[in-house]
């Protein structure tokens, strides 16, 4: 009775694939197919990566491509230290923040003066472009904002920590992503200090 010999295959890396069979061997290399529409389907694959890599983040509405040279819209809430209002100018911690910003992007600052739900309401209407209102990354209004990173953490008068933000209009990726570059460079040794130095004269009588 002859002896049964089973097939085994071995692969010799990109060189293809060597089979044994019996006591002998051949070997043969098999080059891997691509189907019409599998091919189709990688070159419009990398049509799609070309094209949106230079694009991401993108603006829905084109946001930061309008403020560069132009105008950044900011409303404000009266939110000491954080933003305050002083013979009727803007000013505080985030105030300065956005200006610094602004002077980087080339743009002018317009202030909008309101209450923090008002504001809100602005950015969703797209009549303001970012929110300084002294906002934490607890606020309530989280589902319904454009949110920085952190770029601050600090404990408040109570002994909670609060990590603090500011707001964009949302959808507008590209400018959410320049205003975080530019709070992630930021001294935050140096802002912990002046906010404290900025309570501290609050708390002067």
């Amino acid at each position: 009775m002859a002896e049964a010999r089973f097939s085994t295959v071995r692969f010799e890396g990109d060189h293809g694939i060597r089979c044994r069979r019996g006591p002998g061997f051949h070997r043969h290399t098999e080059k891997p197919r691509l189907f019409a529409h599998q091919r189709l389907a990688l070159v419009c694959l990398s049509a799609v990566l070309l094209i949106g890599c230079d694009a991401i983040p993108r603006d829905s509405a084109g946001a930061l491509n309008r403020v560069r040279g132009g105008e950044l819209r900011v409303g404000v809430a009266d939110h000491p230290p954080w933003v305050r209002f002083e013979d009727g100018r803007v000013a505080g911690l985030e105030p300065e923040l956005i200006e610094a910003w602004a002077k980087r992007l080339g743009a002018r600052v317009s202030w909008k003066h309101g209450a923090e739900a008002e504001l809100i309401e602005a950015l969703h209407r797209r009549e303001v472009d970012v929110l300084a209102a002294g906002l934490d990354s607890k606020t309530p209004y989280q589902p319904e904002l454009g949110l920085t990173q952190p770029y601050i953490e600090v404990e408040d008068r109570h002994g909670s920590k609060k990590k603090h933000v500011l707001a964009v209009t949302p959808g507008e990726s590209a400018l959410l992503f320049s205003l975080d570059q530019f709070l992630a460079a930021q001294d935050k040794a140096g802002l912990r200090r002046l906010v404290q130095q900025m309570q501290q004269e609050r708390a002067q009588p």
